[in-house]
């Protein structure tokens, strides 16, 4: 009778488990996500009203400041005296002081004519908009022109005047608090709606996505943060309606998904009761399996050739298992013996090779290590050219991108001059290696560097080729600084030449207005003796004349020495050329020709020195070009009217009255690329010796300060032209009469100190003359013991600054502790340490610079006796912009 088949107990009982544990964590999870997800979508509502109320306060706040800054502005005298008196660097140093930009609030000044101070960021164009300024005096606008930016307009008021206006502009987008909180906002972001879409504020990119849902504050709801996919919810700002919250449930779709997580993770126990309860059903099941296992495992461990009990299987799974496995190991028995011996001799056969190819990866390693680490390039290449074997660092130095593409390139092209190549193998015919040997090399781009460069010939006893190995080390980075340092000492040599010119000429200038100080007083007193309208006269006012070019002469060669401040004021441009003009005819070789063409006269705010300094350096540089086949030397000054779109020569370079000087030369001529540089400190194209480099340069900056340009053409064989444009100033016609200097006497006691007997005995003669009673002393120590004796003697003290055993600031300072209403006259020759400022400081009442003419000298002293004397300097600023006024640069 045939046997009935066992059924499958195992498949009935895990098919039960399965089906309890679905239905049991299904019911537990969808109650427990029901009731979480609607607390989470009440507490993401929560955030987003604290978060959006955050924002809005930020942002009113913002806004309340920028409109406070802007009364503060519009209140400010400092600002409205600015505007009144148009001095508009002081209004913009105020702006910048008082009122910077700081989180996103900017602060302008708009004038009436549309200036703004400080200048217009870019991204404020829009508030140059005059359709935005308040339409009455005392009214403040404000305008949004964009959701991010936000503009305050308040007048500033004389009166009832209008004389500009307060601009207040906040930026959103320009403030990093406001940044920083819309970053930490997570899922929130500030958005505004265009056209056709919406974009993000703090970006300015637009949303990605399909069209974000609208709806207002009030009405949030939790169903309406179930969006499909990637949509977002726009919450509408009552205060802001341009501006719109976006919301995105990303971060809820991301809690959603966690709370999954967690309820499955929460399931998992539930899971485990559950089969720990089928366990208990299945153990009788599993006793045999056990059973089974353990008998294969005795088999495998002990390798007896046995096979599994069949009687003790009870299901039909396990049965079939057991005779299965015993088919199996009856042939794999038959099997396992062929397969020892044969796999006994593999193994041996493999354990050799095996340490074979670990040798020689070891060694192969080492090497290739050694050549990729290695800082320098390392190559071979035969002795007819031919790049063999370039290491990484070598294809590095020469700029390629692999070994293959540097070998395909004639290593003769990689020479920066070809003749070196040929110079090295012609070293090999005597010997076989060359030693740090510095070559010029050209990368793969074009560019030149520098290399130390080691080369051996090697040879192949196989093949018996020759080769060449070699390294090379860039040195490109220590070549460039070594030419630097050369350079810097070049520059510190000049630099200590020019303060050796200064300090020697600080000290001839001294001396040498002591001597000129007397010459001219000699000569006024020699005047008075003279016959009037005579020879006499005549010759010792020429003689005068010839000091005062003296005097000036010193200033000049102080101030090219840096000695001595630059002094601007009126000045015509036609006498100083015409004198200039004289002295080159007498330094230029007679080989160069110079034509002059001087149209009308041109008054400039400058200082005479500067105009000799550019005249002396242009035409210098002429002449040099023209020095071996002479040539011709043109120097052209005539007016020209700068108008608005009209000539092309710099931002700088505003429209009005311009005096052009064109110094213009027939010599070589000069290329683009020394062009590009002649304005360089240093640079020169001249022979060492001859040239410093720093003429050129010195000429643009003298120009730069007189509010100038200096525009150069030059073609190589034709010569060179420069052109100079320098703003003029209108000459005002005034009715006044200029009156000649009288000379002022009196009948004072004054105590005169100077250590040069010249000087004391020309003083004496001159204010003898003048009616004066005169105690001259040469050494201060002793003049100081005779008024300690007699204070009240004299009425006047007037003393040198410079003076051996005692200074003339220590005389004032001693003088003045005994008679405090004392008055004091000091006088210098040449001082750097002293000027008016100090010499205020010590007690003084005024400051002299000889030499000095009698008109100047007794003007002083009665001005001083009267109690009337003004600073030199405020008179002379004074004169210098009486009867003138600007005419260029009125823009």
């Amino acid at each position: 009778m045939r046997m009935r088949k066992p059924p499958s107990f195992g498949r009935f009982l895990l098919t039960m488990v399965f089906l309890l544990e679905g239905l049991s964590l299904a019911i537990v999870i969808s109650f427990l996500f029901a009731m979480l997800d609607r607390s989470m979508k009440q507490e993401l509502i929560s955030k987003t009203h604290v978060k959006q109320a955050e924002l809005r306060l930020f942002i009113t706040d913002r806004l309340n400041y920028t409109n406070t800054r802007v009364e503060e502005i519009r209140s400010n005298n400092n600002i409205r005296i600015g505007l009144l008196i148009e001095m508009h660097s002081k209004i913009a140093e105020n702006l910048r002081t008082l009122y910077p930009p700081t989180r996103g609030s900017s602060f302008y000044v708009r004038t009436l004519d549309g200036q703004f101070f400080p200048p217009l960021n870019d991204h404020h164009r829009f508030i140059d908009d005059s359709t935005l300024l308040p339409s009455r005096s005392g009214e403040v606008t404000q305008t949004s022109v964009d959701p991010h930016t936000y503009a305050y307009f308040a007048p500033i008021l004389q009166h009832d005047n209008i004389l500009g206006h307060a601009v207040g502009v906040y930026d959103l987008h320009a403030d990093p608090n406001c940044t920083k909180l819309l970053k930490a906002f997570d899922n929130l972001s500030l958005v505004y709606k265009t056209e056709t879409q919406w974009v993000d504020l703090l970006s300015h990119r637009p949303l990605s996505g399909p069209a974000p849902k609208e709806t207002e504050e009030a009405s949030l709801s939790p169903d309406q943060l179930d969006l499909p996919g990637s949509s977002a919810l726009q919450i509408g700002m009552k205060e802001f309606p341009s501006l719109f919250l976006n919301m995105d449930n990303r971060q809820y779709r991301q809690q959603r998904r966690a709370m999954v997580t967690r309820l499955v993770l929460l399931g998992i126990p539930i899971f485990l009761l559950t089969f720990a309860f089928s366990f208990l059903i299945l153990k009788r099941v599993t006793n045999a399996l056990d059973a089974l296992a353990k008998n294969a495992l005795h088999i495998a461990d002990t390798g007896e050739h046995s096979n599994l009990d069949t009687s003790r299987v009870r299901h039909a799974e396990f049965l079939y298992l057991t005779k299965a496995f015993n088919k199996v190991m009856a042939k794999v028995r038959e099997q396992t013996d062929d397969l020892k011996n044969t796999n006994k001799k593999l193994q041996q056969q493999i354990e050799e090779r095996r340490q074979i190819a670990l040798a020689l990866q070891e060694s192969e390693s080492q090497l290739r290590s050694l050549q990729d680490n290695i800082p320098v390039g390392l190559f071979r290449k035969s002795t007819d050219g031919r790049l063999l074997f370039a290491n990484p660092k070598m294809i590095a130095i020469f700029g390629y991108e692999s070994e293959e593409e540097m070998i395909d390139v004639d290593f003769r092209q990689r020479f920066y001059y070809h003749q070196q190549y040929d110079h090295i193998m012609d070293k090999f015919e005597t010997s076989d290696s060359i030693q740090n040997l510095e070559l010029r090399f050209k990368r793969k781009d074009g560019t030149p560097m520098w290399g130390s460069v080691h080369l051996k010939i090697s040879d192949d006893p196989k093949s018996g080729d020759r080769y060449i190995d070699g390294a090379i080390q860039d040195i490109t980075d220590r070549k460039k600084i070594e030419n630097e340092n050369q350079k810097l000492e070049t520059q510190l040599r000049q630099t200590h030449k020019m303060e050796a010119l200064g300090t020697l000429a600080g000290g001839i200038a001294h001396d040498f207005n002591n001597i000129l100080f007397a010459i001219i007083g000699f000569c006024e007193l020699a005047i008075e003796d003279a016959v009037p309208e005579s020879d006499q006269e005549k010759n010792l006012e020429e003689a005068v004349a010839c000091i005062q070019r003296a005097t000036e002469l010193v200033r000049q060669i102080l101030t090219f020495a840096r000695q001595t401040d630059v002094v601007k004021q009126p000045l015509n441009l036609t006498p100083i050329m015409k004198e200039n003009f004289r002295l080159l005819r007498a330094t230029l070789p007679t080989t160069i020709d110079i034509r002059t063409m001087l149209k009308g006269d041109h008054t400039i705010l400058a200082d005479p020195t500067q105009v000799h300094q550019i005249i002396i350096n242009l035409c210098t540089n002429a002449s040099h070009a023209m020095r071996k086949k002479g040539g011709l030397l043109t120097i052209e000054l005539e007016k020209v009217d700068i108008q608005p779109g009209g000539e092309e020569l710099g931002p700088r370079l505003k429209h009005g009255a311009y005096a052009r000087l064109r110094v213009k030369d027939s010599g070589h001529g000069m290329p683009p690329e020394t062009i590009e540089r002649i304005f360089d400190p240093y640079y020169t194209t001249k022979p060492q010796g001859e040239g410093t480099g720093m003429g050129l340069s010195v000429v643009q900056g003298i120009v730069n300060r007189l509010g100038g340009v200096i525009w150069v053409d030059s073609t190589l064989g034709k010569g060179t032209i420069f052109d100079i444009y320098l703003p003029t100033l209108e000459v005002i016609k005034t009715d006044k009469k200029h009156e000649t200097k009288s000379v002022y006497g009196g009948k004072e006691h004054i105590l005169f100190v100077d250590d040069e007997p010249p000087i004391t005995r020309m003083i004496s003669q001159t204010l003898s003359n003048l009616g004066y009673q005169l105690t001259p002393y040469n050494s201060p120590v002793e003049a100081l013991k005779l008024f300690q004796s007699f204070p009240e003697r004299f009425d006047l003290v007037i003393s040198d600054v410079t003076m051996p055993q005692m200074t003339g600031y220590e005389l004032t300072r001693e003088i003045l502790k005994i008679r405090p209403d004392l008055p004091v006259i000091l006088c210098t020759g040449y001082d750097k340490s002293v000027n008016e400022e100090s010499a205020l400081d010590v007690g003084a009442r005024a400051l002299l610079y000889k030499p000095l003419t009698r008109q100047d000298l007794s003007a002083t002293i009665r001005n001083v006796l009267n109690g009337s004397y003004k600073s030199t300097t405020i008179q002379q600023d004074d004169r210098n912009i009486e009867g003138y006024r600007a005419g260029a640069g009125k823009a």
